[in-house]
């Protein structure tokens, strides 16, 4: 586990830092950031797209109003 603080960028890094870690098998969550980076970047690493369809029907399943933190772990989910 390693603990990164980057500069106030518009995305904190994030694209560069996950596709990099990406290669080694590794990923990426986003701890702290300004409301403004926050709002442009998932906390989560993003998921693979199968499993993105996954997860989305099976939180459709155990919340389909959508009520229960809605976008908090990744946008439109």
């Amino acid at each position: 586990m390693i603990w990164l603080e980057t500069p106030t960028l518009t995305d904190a890094g994030a694209v560069d830092i996950r596709r990099t870690l990406a290669e080694f098998g590794g990923h990426a969550t986003l701890i702290r950031a300004q409301d403004a980076t926050r709002a442009g970047i998932d906390v989560f690493h993003p998921l693979d797209p199968s499993i993105a369809t996954l997860s989305a029907k099976l939180k459709n399943a155990f919340d389909p109003t959508g009520i229960l933190n809605p976008g908090r772990m990744y946008r439109g989910m």
